[in-house]
């Protein structure tokens, strides 16, 4: 028996797209192989061509919005002070989880408990962290190739390990998108970005 064929292509661009529309509409749960042939207009047959079941395409779903996010952090035309613009790349990652509908936030949560859930799939969810980390590294980077060293080497012993700065940076986003879908006007997300890039600017004038 074939394997389905992994390589990438339109079709199974489509497939992907077309499973992330189903997932935010529908869930996790009531998602299926043949809801997403139905949204993309293909046989049952098409999707299986391509991949193995249900599961390879949530793995590709969760990968793909992570991707996104990820893209946007590594953006280019960011300037200003290394605390500015890891403000301006984090900015720029939130806002691509803020353009996702409700839906499709609400699918990331789903996807990542799945994960978690589902015997097999712990790496998946592992991966996902392991993005929204790449993605808090790529922002401070900036911040961190200007002062990064002498923080983390201060005689005094009062510096911050610029390693789980970007731990304490993605775990702070991640947590701004979970908890701007619950309370969107009691979050102040922009507020709360400003006051990180005000943080880092106070970490960078105290090792001057």
């Amino acid at each position: 028996m074939n394997r389905p064929r992994r390589e990438t292509g339109g079709r199974r661009e489509d497939l992907v797209a077309a499973a992330a529309r189903v997932l935010a509409r529908d869930g996790v749960a009531a998602t299926t192989t043949r809801g997403i042939a139905a949204e993309a207009g293909v046989p049952l047959g098409t999707v299986h061509y391509w991949f193995a079941g249900k599961d390879a395409l949530l793995h590709e779903v969760a990968l793909a919005h992570t991707r996104r996010v990820a893209d946007a952090a590594a953006g280019e035309g960011f300037g200003g002070s290394a605390a500015g613009e890891a403000a301006a790349r984090l900015r720029a990652a939130f806002a691509v989880v803020r353009t996702a509908g409700r839906g499709e936030r609400l699918a990331s949560l789903e996807l990542l408990s799945w994960a978690l859930r589902t015997p097999g799939k712990e790496d998946l969810a592992a991966e996902q962290v392991r993005v929204a980390r790449e993605v808090a590294e790529t922002a401070i980077e900036p911040w961190r190739r200007r002062h990064g060293g002498d923080v983390a080497n201060r005689e005094d012993g009062s510096g911050a390990d610029p390693d789980l700065l970007a731990v304490l940076v993605a775990a702070l986003v991640d947590g701004l998108a979970t908890a701007e879908l619950a309370d969107p006007a009691g979050t102040r997300a922009e507020e709360v970005l400003d006051l990180l890039a005000d943080l880092l600017s106070g970490i960078t004038r105290t090792t001057g």
